[in-house]
């Protein structure tokens, strides 16, 4: 973690050093006589991997010195609330823009807009760095605003960090034109893009064209794994919870169950592989605006009682020590964490499994940075990769 943060905070040093032409402490954190001032916007703290790699953060940002502040909005319904000081492991303090949620709403946005715009003014930090599709998009150009009323020496950096992207797999033709020439927009206002992944980057600056390759730089998500690393091969406690056998050999998904992330050609595949292997199970954790249409097509599919539908689960140690199996259905991912998480945990292998079009001229999910080589088989339409994580 240490690494993400002082990596992230030297790229702003060196560009505000470019801009105000002044030198920084033998520690990188002050700006003359002062220490820097961070504020960072993040729509919401859900259940997720952007929002503990968020609140890492900030908890690093502090203890290295920086005035950092944590600007969120709130999680829509259905969606779980993570509590930023379970996820840093230490007490934390955000700023709450209630209307800075993720979802797209005219007056909601224009609030959210002045809000923000009127804290720049009142912090007046050194660095603007934001965080997902709608933050980032209102944080920067309520930044970029800020800045037009400054002196050059005084003005803000901006850095934005992509931990997925919607410039595919969340709408039609259309409105991902419209989405990529409104990050392309954005891209010229931010002195850095903080990609997560170098297949990410590649995206970024080749597929999509959002920046050009000296903005955009690597950063690995920085998350604390050591309670993982230490966990049991086995926890026991979700297994009995779904009324799995003790034989049985248990496949996990963890997120949110959203279209981008294509659970029901999970649940199809899995009515495959239930044929072939009685012992089979599905853990499904998580909850979102699908899960009613993935427990019908369950019930369809007669698979009632082998797939266990486990809502949001904080206690990260009993969810993938109840696991066999991690697998991956998403249409598009930046670097996912939940086979991250279940590398980390205690069974000595664990496997992956992602589901490609075979349609695609690149992966839909860009996992390729966390997986050894696999093995590939058809499945219908779909590539699928066998992984070791």
């Amino acid at each position: 973690m240490d690494r993400s943060a002082s990596v992230i905070c030297a790229l702003a040093i060196f560009a505000i050093c470019r801009l105000r032409k002044s030198g920084s402490s033998p520690h990188g954190d002050c700006v003359g006589d002062r220490r820097l001032r961070v504020v960072r916007f993040i729509a919401r703290l859900n259940i997720g991997g952007p929002a503990r790699h968020v609140a890492l953060l900030q908890r690093h940002l502090a203890a290295r010195g920086y005035e950092s502040t944590l600007v969120t909005g709130v999680p829509a319904a259905g969606e779980g609330e993570l509590s930023p000081d379970e996820a840093a492991g230490a007490p934390i303090e955000r700023v709450v823009v209630p209307e800075l949620g993720r979802t797209l709403r005219a007056a909601d946005d224009l609030v959210a807009f002045v809000r923000i715009y009127r804290l720049l003014r009142r912090l007046e930090p050194d660095i603007v760095h934001t965080h997902t599709a709608k933050a980032g998009a209102l944080g920067r150009v309520a930044a970029s605003l800020y800045n037009a009323t400054r002196r050059p020496r005084r003005r803000a950096v901006v850095v934005h960090t992509f931990h997925g992207h919607v410039l595919r797999g969340y709408f039609g033709p259309v409105a991902n034109r419209a989405v990529r020439a409104a990050e392309r927009a954005l891209a010229r206002v931010s002195d850095r893009i903080v990609a997560i992944s170098s297949t990410q980057r590649r995206d970024l600056i080749e597929v999509f064209r959002i920046a050009p390759a000296r903005k955009v730089v690597v950063v690995p998500l920085g998350l604390d794994l050591d309670a993982l690393h230490g966990a049991p091969n086995r926890v026991e406690s979700l297994r009995s919870e779904a009324g799995f056998p003790d034989d049985a050999i248990v496949c996990g998904f963890v997120g949110r169950l959203v279209p981008i992330k294509h659970v029901d050609l999970l649940i199809r595949a899995f009515a495959e592989v239930r044929r072939r292997q009685p012992r089979a199970r599905l853990l499904v954790v998580g909850d979102g605006e699908c899960r009613a249409d993935l427990e019908r097509l369950v019930g369809d599919l007669n698979l009632t009682g082998v797939v266990f539908f486990a809502g949001w689960r904080t206690d990260l140690i009993a969810v993938y020590g109840a696991m066999d199996v991690v697998a991956l259905s998403s249409r598009n991912e930046g670097t996912p964490v939940a086979p991250r998480s279940g590398r980390s945990g205690g069974k000595g292998h664990r496997f992956m499994i992602r589901f490609l079009r075979w349609s695609s001229a690149t992966p839909a999910v860009a996992c390729s940075d966390l997986l050894r080589e696999g093995v590939w088989y058809s499945y219908g339409t779909r590539r699928i990769c066998i992984s070791y994580l």
